[in-house]
């Protein structure tokens, strides 16, 4: 596949423990344009607490 302005993608390693039991999603959603990638979340990278806890 080549990639061409305009376009977007997820980028989203899949990130676990060895045993495969634990993990984390973490992903960027992008659009690639003739200078690079977009980056197209609003929110700041880092942890977040979502509900109730």
């Amino acid at each position: 596949m080549t990639l061409a302005a305009g376009m977007t993608l997820v980028v989203q390693p899949n990130v676990v423990t060895p045993d495969q039991r634990a993990g984390v999603q973490v992903g960027e959603l992008v659009l690639v344009t003739d200078a690079g990638a977009d980056r197209l979340h609003a929110l700041p990278r880092g942890l977040f607490v979502a509900g109730a806890v």
